[in-house]
């Protein structure tokens, strides 16, 4: 028995106009069994038609004669169906108004409350009543009910199947308003023939023709549905074989397919041992990034060494072209002294020059003063000379002492020491650091790089591209793998659905496609022969009626050939369409059968235990049999069919049969209600007893509504059911 965790049910009905209620609100209904009573005419049966109605749309009655359709004077019907979920805090309500508008939703999905049944399967296993349980008393149409009501398609099957057999038991039957009848078909037949037997009274010599032509419609009729059984045969075998073909190719594509992913498995291992030639690094993504480290340090290094020697080379530039400077300085120097020493050597020459003229000329005008003249003279001259000595040598040797460039020279010695100075400690850094690189690359392993960076480079790059190759030849290795098995379950499934096919047309597992072959060509040789034989008959049957034909003088004779031919026809017609019908019912009940085979067992297991349950062990077991025959057995082991039953166990069984079908059905409309409408009032006390408890186990995975007008019945589930909920109106 199933426990529902998270339930949804029906908790109010609101009822705003529909029959005698309006505006209404009825409940709370709990979520397991509920005791809905009231009196004759208080409403039961109004309020279980209206829960049907909002679900599925209210009743038409355009074509339903006096149905009641609960439809108030000058008002819409309307109303809603208020459910409770457990896991929610708000109410799921269902409404609904017209049914062109169709079912309005609030609540988080309160769409899904009717997203799995339909109104059909809800009318044949949620809505019980005790008329309906009266009427299903035969096992074929309880059968079709209760075991495809939950098929899922749009009409059910065993509707569908209904409908033929009733079409197809209209062809055979004799009543009068069968209009398409091959049995009243060939009385017309057959009264037309005795007609035109009595035309031909004067021509006995046609009545051995005409009894021949009436052996022939009956051999035809034979002929007709061999035929179509040969037809069927046949497409069956063809359908077989047409499958056979597909699944051969899907076989033979997965078994090449297994073939080369084998092959491509060995090429896959020889490229596997490839990997084994590349020596591994150890912790190759910390070694490859420790490297990739020590090369940019080794390059800053480089470009340190490298700015040192640069910028050395700068300034031995430097120092060259001062000394340059100094020596080009001193040689211009003295080349001015030498020019000053000439001017002013000249300048004292033209002193003294002067003053000699200047003794000449006055010696001649002044003789007797001369002395005196001279001595001025001569004290001129002589401070003359002293100036020019005193130029001359201010002219050599006055102003400022120049070095000559020699502190420029100086200053760029020093920086040049500097750099040089730098640029070896640049140098020193970088021989230590190749060392120290050495060491640490030995101690990673990676002697073979004999401290080359480069080397050690190429070595890790190595190791690390063929660690992920690896990998991904490890993942290509799982893919191939993964292909591998999936093809061998292809191919194993393929072979299967072969033996399948090949079980349904009766052949071996192992049968061969041309064995199918052979089985088609001797159905169709069967068929043909059929078809050769039907044209004989066709051949024969024409000939008969152009002799009768040629007997008939009369025009009541020609009238009853008309409709002799029109009555053919139509037979013909008929049985065409009866073969149609014939095969579509077959198609059908292969269908309800593969439905039942699958679901039946629980169903049935089940329905004997709710059986035994009801009938306080009376009746143990309830099974349906390879014929579609329902049967229920007692304690001894004695099996009795539904008919043979009382009102009440019948009725017991149908409804051990609906609450087993509906515990059975998993989810189908788990939340919708189950409406049982006076069912136990043909159950004694004990029995009734037995039924409370059903109902109850099933009250505790599907909510259940039972209406009753029964004190006495209130009285029993009260007690039986402690925790069901009573509702009167």
């Amino acid at each position: 028995m199933r426990h529902v965790a998270n339930r949804t049910w029906l908790e109010y009905l609101r009822i705003n106009a529909f029959g005698r209620f309006y505006r209404t609100t009825l409940g709370p209904f709990s979520e397991g069994l509920n005791i809905v009573y009231g009196a004759n005419e208080a409403g039961k049966s109004t309020v279980s038609a209206f829960v049907k109605g909002v679900l599925f749309g209210w009743e038409d009655a355009r074509g339903r004669g006096m149905k009641n359709t609960y439809k108030p004077a000058e008002l819409e019907r309307s109303g809603t169906l208020i459910f409770h979920n457990s896991a929610v805090d708000e109410p799921l309500e269902l409404t609904r108004v017209r049914n062109a508008d169709g079912l309005s939703f609030a609540g988080q999905d309160a769409e899904d409350i009717v997203a799995d049944i339909d109104k059909d399967t809800f009318a044949t296993v949620f809505a019980i009543n005790s008329e309906s349980l009266q009427g299903l008393n035969r096992t074929a149409e309880v059968t079709s009910h209760l075991l495809t009501a939950g098929s899922g398609t749009q009409v059910s099957p065993a509707e569908a199947l209904d409908e033929l057999d009733a079409r197809i038991a209209g062809y055979t039957s004799r009543a009068a308003s069968a209009d398409r009848s091959l049995a009243r078909v060939k009385d017309r037949l057959e009264e037309n023939r005795l007609a035109m037997a009595e035309a031909r009274k004067v021509a006995d010599a046609l009545k051995a023709q005409d009894c021949e032509l009436a052996e022939l419609e009956a051999d035809r009729v034979l002929l007709n549905e061999q035929l179509a059984a040969a037809n069927a045969e046949v497409e069956r075998l063809t359908a077989a074989e047409a499958s056979l073909v597909h699944i051969d190719g899907r076989i033979a594509q997965a078994q090449e397919s297994l073939d080369r992913l084998a092959s491509e498995k060995i090429l896959l291992a020889g490229e596997g041992r490839s990997y084994a030639d590349v020596p591994p690094v150890q912790e190759v993504g910390k070694t490859r990034a420790r490297v990739f480290e020590l090369m940019e340090q080794r390059a800053a290094a480089q470009a340190k060494v490298q700015h040192a020697q640069e910028r050395f080379e700068d300034v031995s530039s430097a120092y060259v072209e001062a000394k340059g400077a100094k020596t080009y300085q001193g040689a211009a120097l003295e080349r001015r002294r030498a020019t000053r020493k000439t001017v002013v050597q000249a300048a004292v020459a033209v002193v003294c020059a002067a003053a000699a003229v200047a003794f000449a000329l006055l010696w001649s005008r002044h003789g007797e003063t001369l002395p005196l003249v001279m001595a001025a003279i001569t004290a001129a001259a002589a401070l003359g000379c002293a100036v020019a000595a005193a130029l001359s040598a201010q002219a050599v040797f006055g102003g400022r002492p120049a070095d000559g460039g020699q502190g420029r020279m100086d200053e760029a010695y020093q920086r040049l020491d500097q750099e040089r100075s730098k640029l070896m400690a640049a140098t020193e850094a970088l021989d230590r650091f190749d060392a120290d690189v050495a060491e640490e690359l030995n101690a990673m392993g990676l002697e073979g790089a004999y401290g080359s960076l480069q080397q050690a480079q190429f070595m890790v790059e190595g190791s690390y591209q063929a660690e992920r190759q690896r990998e991904s030849y490890d993942r290509r290795v799982a893919l191939h793998q993964e292909s591998l098995e999936q093809v061998a379950e292809a191919l194993t499934a393929e072979r299967a659905r072969r033996a399948e096919v090949l079980a349904d047309v009766g052949l071996s597992d192992d049968a061969t496609l041309a064995e199918v072959d052979a089985a088609l060509v001797a159905a169709a040789a069967q068929r043909d022969g059929i078809a050769a034989a039907l044209d004989e008959s066709a051949l024969r049957y024409g000939e008969l009626k152009e002799r009768l034909a040629a007997g008939a003088g009369d025009t009541a004779l020609e009238e009853l050939k008309i409709q002799r031919a029109q009555l053919n026809c139509l037979y013909e017609d008929l049985a065409g369409d009866l073969a149609r019908d014939l095969i579509a019912r077959r198609m059908l009940v292969q269908a309800v059968r593969i439905w039942e085979r699958e679901s039946q067992p629980e169903v049935y297991a089940r329905a004997s235990e709710l059986m035994a349950l009801m009938t306080d062990g009376a009746w143990t077991g309830v099974h349906m049999g390879q014929g579609g025959t329902l049967t229920v057995s007692d304690a001894a082991g004695v099996r009795r069919e539904p008919h043979l039953l009382s009102l009440g166990t019948r009725q017991q069984l149908y409804l051990a049969l609906r609450i087993a079908l509906l515990e059975c059905a998993g989810n189908v409309g788990a939340s919708v209600p189950v409406l049982a409408d006076d069912i136990l009032v043909h159950f004694d006390d004990a029995r009734r007893t037995g039924a409370i408890k059903a109902l109850e186990e099933l009250s505790r995975t599907r909510q259940v509504i039972l209406f009753t007008c029964h004190k006495e019945i209130v009285s029993a589930v009260r007690s039986q059911a402690a925790r069901s909920t009573l509702i009167e109106l």
